[in-house]
């Protein structure tokens, strides 16, 4: 879904702009699986996750519902006027997802590993997100388990084992070095 909002966001406002996606939003998100989308460090531009599971106990859902919220009257408007649309690129090349987990410090936010995974290679990995968390016992005392989805994409050919594995090992590293974490086996 992360990768679907920011997709959307960057096709509205033009790459000049600072987009930044911080943790927290209204209560009616979920409060571990929600975050908001700035612009330039101090405007609103939308919130996105799962909805509470309050509301989705309260009506009796039996999965998991992922919303966004877009404040389009925030979005601002191009200086160069045109009637030409810019062109939504998509690639028609086989995707690729590879689940990570990692036992990190319990305080080093989930958006962190998020980014240093969209960051290890920027050409390929098109999506990260987090599908567990989990704290206890069996992990160690301020750590916890934190699994990260990432999508591999190329927009030009079909990835190959090796680029696939060495994508993998970049987000690996990047993760360890950066929050002292280590692969959870």
């Amino acid at each position: 879904m992360q990768e679907d909002i920011l997709s959307l966001v960057e096709h509205l406002i033009p790459q000049s702009k600072k987009i930044e996606i911080t943790s927290g939003a209204p209560k009616w998100y979920h409060p571990g699986r929600s975050a908001t989308i700035m612009l330039n460090k101090n405007t609103v531009l939308g919130y996105f996750g799962e909805l509470h599971p309050k509301i989705i106990k309260y009506y009796k859902i039996k999965t998991r519902i992922s919303v966004f919220e877009l404040f389009l009257d925030e979005v601002p408007s191009r200086s160069k006027k045109s009637t030409n649309k810019e062109s939504y690129l998509v690639s028609d090349f086989q995707a690729v997802d590879r689940d990570f987990a990692f036992i990190i410090d319990r305080e080093v936010e989930g958006k962190t590993s998020v980014s240093l995974a969209l960051k290890a290679d920027e050409k390929l990995v098109k999506n990260a997100e987090i599908f567990d968390v989990f704290e206890g016992e069996s992990i160690g005392v301020n750590k916890k388990s934190l699994a990260i989805k990432v999508t591999i994409q190329a927009f030009d050919r079909t990835l190959n084992e090796a680029e696939i594995q060495e994508v993998s090992r970049k987000i690996v590293n990047s993760i360890q070095q950066n929050t002292s974490g280590v692969v959870r086996s």
